[in-house]
């Protein structure tokens, strides 16, 4: 939903309140390209795993910084 317009999403009206329940309009549009681009499972799990390294590298950064930092003010 956004700011300016609350009752849609994605462009599309929600009908309904919160006691009975929402309902949205979903449209199925056929593919005009014979050829759909389909990407590789494992491809896509590697570049999983390599963001999940970084994040995981950038955590352990971060959290050397501050036990750094609350060593410094404890002395």
């Amino acid at each position: 939903m956004s700011k300016r317009r609350p009752h849609f999403i994605m462009g599309q009206a929600v009908v309904g309140t919160a006691n009975d329940g929402y309902t949205l309009k979903v449209d199925f549009h056929d593919s005009t390209v014979p050829n759909t681009y389909k990407p590789d499972a494992q491809k896509m799990l590697n570049e999983l795993e390599q963001e999940l390294e970084r994040l995981q590298r950038v955590i352990e950064v971060r959290t050397r910084k501050l036990s750094d930092e609350i060593a410094a003010n404890v002395k």
